[in-house]
């Protein structure tokens, strides 16, 4: 493992709590959305970048998410794996900002230190790959196959490119620009002006209550093939 470089902690009483009521456990995610998070979050690149290299064979796999908050007030890493779950925070209790606290350099080291700790001459345990995302994997090389065979893209039929909408006194419902396109995909995905709007099938029509200005309105299909057209409402 390569050489921490901590900043200087002061030592403060601690405590330990062994009675604490335990609920019960709710799983909220989907299992295959968990791993795939998980198995991200273990890549041990970041770790280089601030001179720690770990041979998963030798030190135990962890999956850790780091925080630095605005100003540079604190810095914070959850890291955990199947058995423990370990939170450090690192920042001045005065509320002061320091260049020193960023996340991955001041609190991921100690993070990391005590789930070596923890796991010193003990088999380190790791999640099992869920079957749904090898159904997935299969479901996805159809789906590229599908694009390659079918490379036409999806096509915006209302509204169209450069027309111009006027708002007048009669009322929002009444004033709706209906949002039509074409797919052979089955479902299309609306942005307008970049943001994710709705998602309907090919058939439906989908409604967006206008708004004075220049907007972009974009059709994209399943495989993240796009359509635009640009008008404007006065």
């Amino acid at each position: 493992m390569g050489i921490y470089k901590p900043i200087c902690y002061r030592e403060l009483p601690t405590s330990v709590i062994l009675s604490a009521k335990r609920e019960e456990s709710k799983q909220i995610l989907p299992q295959n959305a968990c791993y795939q998070i998980a198995d991200i979050l273990s890549n041990t690149k970041r770790l280089e970048a601030i001179g720690i290299y770990r041979d998963e064979k030798l030190y135990p796999k962890i999956a850790f998410k780091t925080g630095t908050s605005y100003d540079h007030k604190d810095a914070w890493t959850i890291a955990y794996n199947p058995e423990y779950t370990i939170g450090v925070w690192v920042g001045n209790f005065s509320g002061d900002s320091s260049n020193a606290l960023v996340g991955i350099e001041a609190a991921t080291p100690i993070a990391v230190r005590i789930f070596d700790w923890l796991y010193i001459n003990k088999t380190t345990p790791w999640y099992q790959k869920p079957i749904v995302i090898l159904s997935e994997a299969k479901d996805l090389d159809i789906a590229i196959a599908r694009k390659r065979s079918n490379p036409s893209l999806p096509k915006v039929i209302s509204p169209a490119s450069g027309c111009e909408y006027f708002i007048t006194n009669m009322s929002k419902e009444s004033q709706q620009l209906p949002l039509m396109g074409n797919t052979s995909s089955g479902y299309i995905y609306w942005f307008i002006d970049g943001k994710f709007y709705g998602k309907i099938n090919s058939t439906e029509k989908l409604f967006w209550p206008m708004e004075k200005g220049s907007h972009q309105i974009t059709c994209s299909d399943i495989y993240g093939q796009s359509s635009t057209v640009r008008i404007i409402v006065r």
